[in-house]
Parts: structure tokens; C-alpha cells; sequence
């Protein structure tokens, strides 16, 4: 996972809503190919990074859920390399099945 696109991306948000924060799908009940298979936006992507909502609570990150497929994951402050390093722990890339779809 490139923290450079995701350090432009917390702050592209930061800039809109004066917090800091990455862009997730999410759908309750849902699992990574599910969500996939549901979201146009997602199956741009060739691969996707999945984590568990309760994974990153557990850390101490806040999930908040925005209009389906779409939430955030709230960051503590102006994100570092230990932010991105402990993100990266909670997540796994891998392929996407629907890709191009």
C-alpha cells in the first residue's frame, strides 16, 4: 500500500472537511467480494486493500458509515509514517475479482 496516495487522499479530505480521514467501502454483512461485486467505484480498482470495520475500532480508529458503499476511517490527527504503518497492519491487498466488470 503506497502511503504517498493515501497521505494526498487524507488531506484532499482534510481540505474539504477539516478532518483527517481516508475513503473506504463498506457495506454491513458484506465481505471484500461482495462489495466489490456491488460497487462501480470498486471495480475500477485492479487491487484492493481489505480490512474489518471492528479491526480498525480495535486500534483506535473511528469507521464511520456514510451513504453505502462509502465510509471513512477517521485518523487520530495529521497522519505519519506510524499511521500508515499501523493501517497497513490492518489490512490485506489483494486481488480484485471484479475488476473491469
Amino acid at each position: 500500500m503506497d502511503s504517498a496516495y493515501l497521505q494526498i487522499a487524507a488531506e484532499d479530505h482534510f481540505d474539504e472537511r477539516g478532518e483527517w480521514a481516508i475513503s473506504v467501502a463498506s457495506i454491513p454483512g458484506k465481505n471484500a467480494e461482495e462489495i466489490a461485486a456491488a460497487s462501480p467505484i470498486v471495480r475500477r480498482y485492479r487491487r484492493m486493500r481489505v480490512g474489518r470495520a471492528g479491526a480498525f475500532k480495535a486500534a483506535g480508529f473511528i469507521v464511520e458509515a456514510d451513504e453505502e458503499p462509502h465510509a471513512l476511517v477517521v485518523l487520530p490527527g495529521e497522519p505519519d509514517d506510524r499511521t500508515w504503518n499501523e493501517l497497513r497492519s490492518l489490512m490485506e491487498e489483494r486481488d480484485n475479482p471484479y475488476y473491469g466488470r
